[in-house]
C-alpha cells in the first residue's frame, strides 16, 4: 500500500488555485522539447483618477539549466519594459514613456523555499513552489505607467510591453558563456495594445 503524502495547507491551496486556473504556472518548468520562452498572453492599460495602469500576465518557462543554477544558488533577474509611445508613419515612433521593473528569481536550500523580490520596490515574497514563483511573478495588477496628463488627446498612442531573462546579471562566467550560446537568451515579443482616453 502506497503512503499518504499530506501537504500544508498552504501548498494545498496553491496547487488547487493551479489546477483550477489551468496552472498557469506551471510554465515555470521546461517540458522534454526545451521550448523555453516567455509568452506575453495579455496587457492593457487602465485610466484611474488621471493614472494609466498596467494590468498584464505573461507565461514563462525556464531552460533546464537555468532551474539548474537557479538551485545551485544563481539567482535570476526579470527585466518587464513597458514603453508608451506615439506611433509615426514615416519615421521611428516617437516614445512618451518608459518604465522598466525589474525582478529576482531566487532559491534557498536551508528553507527550500523559492524567493520572488520586486527590485523596484524591495517587496520580497517566498514560495514553497517554482510554479507558485511562477505565476506570481507573470501576473501585474494596476501597475502605474503614466499620468495622462502627459498625452494630448488629439494624437494616437499605443502601449507595449517586453519581458526578458537580464543577462548581464549572470555571474561573469555564466554570462560570457551567454554572449555566445542561446541557452541563457530569454525574451518575449513586443505586446502591443492601444492607449485609450
Amino acid at each position: 500500500m502506497m503512503p499518504r503524502i499530506r501537504f500544508p495547507a498552504f501548498v494545498s491551496g496553491v496547487l488547487l488555485a493551479l489546477m483550477v486556473t489551468g496552472g498557469g504556472g506551471r510554465a515555470a518548468l521546461a517540458d522534454e522539447a526545451d521550448d523555453a520562452n516567455v509568452e506575453i498572453l495579455s496587457a492593457g492599460a487602465v485610466l484611474k483618477k488621471q493614472v494609466y495602469y498596467l494590468n498584464a500576465r505573461f507565461r514563462l518557462r525556464l531552460k533546464p539549466q537555468m532551474i539548474e543554477a537557479l538551485h545551485a544558488g544563481i539567482p535570476l533577474t526579470f527585466s518587464v519594459s513597458v514603453e508608451v509611445y506615439r506611433p509615426r508613419s514615416y519615421i521611428w515612433d516617437a516614445q512618451v514613456a518608459l518604465l522598466e521593473q525589474r525582478y529576482e528569481l531566487s532559491y534557498q536550500a536551508l528553507t527550500q523555499q523559492y524567493g520572488l523580490k520586486n527590485l523596484n520596490s524591495g517587496v520580497v515574497n517566498n514560495f514553497p513552489i517554482l510554479i507558485a514563483a511562477s505565476d506570481v511573478l507573470g501576473t501585474i495588477v494596476e501597475l502605474p505607467i503614466l499620468d495622462r496628463n502627459l498625452l494630448n488627446p488629439e494624437d494616437e498612442y499605443r502601449g507595449r510591453m517586453r519581458v526578458r531573462l537580464d543577462r548581464e546579471e549572470l555571474p561573469l562566467p555564466l554570462r560570457l558563456q551567454s554572449y555566445f550560446y542561446s541557452d541563457w537568451t530569454l525574451v518575449s515579443d513586443w505586446y502591443s495594445w492601444p492607449i485609450q482616453f
